[in-house]
This record gives structure tokens, sequence and C-alpha cells, in this order.
């Protein structure tokens, strides 16, 4: 039986292929690619804000969260939040990689200096703490509530 730890790791591996092969497609110049890219970079003029960050930060930590929940329910929580800061740092450190996979210039958040990427990528990290460790926890909470072991 595999562990579940290596499941874990195995989820964020496949996260982390999708989310790469994605980015790579909507670099391509398909008809369909660009599409997706003009929705990727699409910007808010009310609001300011784009989809970039559903696609890249949100989704693969609500994911990602919610497997910790599950797959390590029996867990220390010490453990399940090491395991919190390690997908984490996975996300953030994945958001660092698409620039390089897309143009530059087209990807408008994108920090211009060096100080301001630590900054960005620290905000980064904080939100992908949260996201992950908040769905992480709910995950866990509701296979105990369910399951008839809940205090």
């Amino acid at each position: 039986m595999v562990s579940r730890e290596i499941k874990i790791l195995a989820g964020l591996i496949i996260i982390a292929a999708t989310e790469v092969v994605f980015h790579w497609f909507m670099s391509s110049g398909s008809w369909l690619a660009q599409h997706c890219l003009r929705l990727y970079l699409y910007r808010s003029s009310y609001s300011g804000k784009g989809i970039s960050g559903i696609l890249d930060l949100y989704l693969p930590a609500i994911c990602l969260g919610v497997l910790i929940g599950l797959l390590g329910r029996l867990w220390s929580v010490q453990r399940a939040f090491c395991f919190v800061i390690l997908i984490a740092i996975g996300i953030v450190a994945l958001e660092a990689i698409y620039p390089s996979v897309l143009d530059k210039r087209l990807i408008w958040w994108w920090p211009k200096t060096a100080g301001a990427l630590v900054i960005a990528l620290t905000v980064e990290m904080v939100k992908a703490l949260v996201l992950v460790g908040a769905f992480a926890y709910w995950a866990r909470c509701t296979w105990f509530y369910f399951n008839g072991k809940a205090n």
C-alpha cells in the first residue's frame, strides 16, 4: 500500500504537471490557446483583479488542502502543518515558474523589480498557507463529523 505522504506528494506532482502543461499550451500559437491566454490574462476594469490567481493559487491550494485533510486526518497537528507548509511552498514555487513559460510582457501582475518580487511571493506564500491550511482543517473536521468521531 502506498503511504499517505506519497499520495499527497503525487497530488502535488499531478497538479504541478497539469498547471505547467496548461501554461505551456497557452504559449503556443493555436487559436484555442490564444483564447485561453486572453481569458487567463483578463483583468477587470472595475476591480483590477484577474482570473489567473484562481487558476494559479486558489484551485491548487483548495484541492491539495482537502487532500491533506482527508489523507492526513489521523496525523498529529504538527505533522499535518508540516505538509501544509511544504505544499504551500510548492504552489508558490510553481507560480515563479509560469513567467518563464509565458511571455513576461503579457503578465501584467508580475513584479518588475527584485524587491517587488520578494514582497509578491511573500504575500502569495501567506495566501497559500492560509488556503491550504484552512481547507486541510475543513476536510479533516468534515471527515470526522460524517464518520461519527466528532468531539
